[in-house]
């Protein structure tokens, strides 16, 4: 509610602040009419949810999937400062549509006769097999197997969300009933005739991202005041996630995820040009990033030293790709003719090129052959990442005596990422055919013949800063008991690596990590010991919990430079030792003791740090007020 300046002691000013509290009529600032004020709206929000269940099991032939969609908006209005009315108020939206589709293939396999024979556990899942001819054996065999793993997958899950947000500042009108502004007229500085409507439309309030702007222009929606400079945004990310399973042979469970993650945020000033006499845009900017569940398993064993195997073969696949952009690229005919360089690059795509750059790193560290990867930064497809888990030791007669479970764990995740990009406005795709027709000079040189040339890169079309992959088996191997006599132990190996390309200086951060630890536990639930202390006896019966843990954790970090000769040495590192023995003791349901040791050591592996331990040791104790 507006108060008049200073103290509320005059019959005007009473009377003010009653009409900005409660006024009934039309309100005489824009001949509208207004049943009741309350004061002046700042702030204007709504949602709306809805979820719908697709009805796929109405339709008998469809019953094995089950889906439901979901739709979400919001609406805000936020009003103008007082001191800058004249640059208009600051709307904005946003929408999210989540789907969950699942397929139960348990249920899909029951439509097909022959696939439910090979389900039978009385029948082997070799039923369908068998009908090849018997002078196919080996692949007979083999597709038993793979049979047997196929029909072992019971669901595939996906998980799907995109999200869209505007934000559309310098708009005039107010807010009536859902946030509209039914009776709006557009001002009369503006000094034109403006098509009829409801602002901001009803298609805005729930969520729509079509651009308003053209609307909004034409509608007299927007401040005419030179000033407004206030970013008008639109931002939109996409996520995908798919999961699935199955028994690779008995006890043995595989699960599959794969995902992706896509965002980009388009931002511009929005504004009236007095001169043109009409809303013009200006300072257009597009960013975003990229992320995606990959594989680099093959170059994840690699030796980490001074040289790198794998980083010369980097080094080489630019010259392969380099060709393939050229062979692929159709713009030469405005420029030199296609030739190679001295460096064995060719014409528009040399070694420090982005577009070379980014799919000879992929063909290098990921799966990808260096002749068929595709020429792009960002894979369409994920690649899927696993979790197994095997119990089968614990069923062998030898090992039911001694223990209750033995369960053995792998797991993988990958990440490949592009971490910001920016559209480059120095580039323009007019054919939209994937390529650029701009390009910049480079100094002259000789091609491969000896003669001087023009040199000169194509632009590309998004600038990207840096990418990465990140990669972890986690744990590459993992082992856990749990003894028949309340003893635990397990066993972890874990490795790590971290891959970060510098797209601008050609260099590539690599860190590996590798780690191994031993946990061995004990517990008895009654102690039912008796101890001597102070010449009194006193019966331990409660529960009692030790633990130890031992682990050795390795990490190296080198810098590679594409094009530098000479070795890369390890730029930071450590090699730490950690033991941490403990013992807790429950003495009663308040009481609980617990004693602790913690021996720590650490040594660099650069002779600029210096070998560091600690020791940590005490006792606790616990008292809890409540029962």
């Amino acid at each position: 509610m507006d108060e008049p300046y200073g103290k509320i002691d005059t019959p005007e000013k009473k009377d003010t602040v009653l009409k900005n509290l409660f006024s009934v009529g039309k309100d005489s600032a824009n001949s509208r009419f207004r049943t009741i004020n309350f004061g002046r709206n700042l702030n204007f929000n709504q949602s709306v949810a809805l979820t719908y269940k697709l009805p796929f099991e109405k339709v008998r032939s469809l019953n094995f999937i089950s889906s439901q969609v979901s739709y979400t908006s919001t609406f805000k209005w936020e009003t103008a400062q007082l001191q800058n009315q004249s640059l208009g108020n600051t709307i904005g939206n946003s929408r999210t549509i989540t789907a969950s589709p699942s397929i139960n293939l348990a249920n899909l396999y029951k439509k097909f006769p022959k696939i439910q024979k090979a389900l039978d556990p009385k029948k082997p899942v070799s039923v369908l097999a068998d009908t090849l001819p018997h002078r196919f054996g080996a692949i007979k065999a083999v597709g038993k197997e793979l049979l047997r793993i196929i029909l072992s997958m019971k669901t595939f899950d996906l998980n799907i969300q995109d999200n869209r947000s505007t934000i559309l500042p310098g708009y005039i009108p107010q807010t009536d009933n859902f946030g509209l502004d039914f009776g709006y007229t557009p001002p009369d500085s503006f000094g034109t005739e403006f098509p009829k409507g409801i602002p901001p439309g009803i298609p805005f309030i729930l969520g729509s991202q079509k651009d308003i702007r053209p609307q909004a222009g034409r509608s007299g929606w927007i401040s005419r005041d030179p000033a407004l400079a206030s970013l008008f945004s639109q931002t939109k990310s996409q996520n995908i996630t798919g999961k699935t399973g199955f028994v690779l042979f008995q006890d043995l469970k595989v699960d599959l995820t794969a995902n992706r993650t896509t965002t980009e945020n388009r931002s511009s000033v929005f504004s009236y040009n007095t001169q043109a006499g009409q809303y013009v845009t200006s300072s257009e900017n597009i960013t975003g990033s990229y992320s995606i569940s990959y594989i680099a398993i093959n170059s994840h064993f690699g030796k980490v030293d001074s040289t790198s195997a794998v980083f010369d073969r980097f080094s080489e696949n630019r010259k392969i790709i380099s060709k393939r952009l050229a062979n692929n690229n159709p713009n030469y005919s405005s420029l030199n003719p296609r030739y190679e360089t001295a460096g064995d690059y060719f014409s528009g795509y040399d070694g420090s090129q982005q577009d070379v750059l980014i799919p000879a790193f992929l063909s290098a560290y990921g799966p990808g052959n260096v002749n068929l990867i595709g020429l792009t930064a960002m894979p369409p497809i994920p690649l899927p990442n696993w979790n197994m888990t095997y119990s089968g030791l614990s069923k062998l007669p030898g090992m039911k005596k001694l223990f209750n479970t033995i369960t053995l764990t792998h797991a993988y995740r990958c990440t490949y990422a592009v971490g910001n990009w920016v559209k480059n406005l120095s580039a323009t795709d007019v054919d939209k055919d994937g390529y650029a027709q701009e390009s910049i000079d480079l100094p002259d040189a000789t091609d491969k013949s000896g003669n001087l040339r023009r040199m000169f890169n194509f632009q590309p079309l998004k600038t990207i800063n840096t990418i990465s992959l990140q990669e972890q088996f986690s744990p590459f191997l993992g082992m856990n008991f749990i003894w028949k006599s309340g003893l635990t132990t397990g066993l972890d190996y874990n490795r790590d690596r971290t891959l970060s390309f510098n797209i601008g200086n050609k260099q590539l951060t690599e860190g590996k990590t590798r780690d191994v630890s031993v946990n061995i536990g004990y517990r008895k639930d009654k102690l039912n010991q008796s101890i001597r202390l102070l010449g009194k006896v006193i019966n331990l019966k409660n529960q009692l919990n030790a633990v130890c843990r031992i682990s050795i954790r390795s990490t190296k970090t080198h810098n590679r430079t594409l094009d530098l000769e000479g070795p890369d040495p390890v730029t930071q590192g450590t090699t730490t030792i950690n033991i941490a023995p403990s013992v807790d003791y429950t003495i009663s349901k308040r009481l609980n003791v617990r004693a602790f040791l913690e021996h720590s050591i650490n040594r660099p592996s650069v002779a600029s740090s210096f070998p560091t331990s600690f020791t940590n040791f005490g006792i606790q104790l616990r008292f809890s007020l409540t029962g």
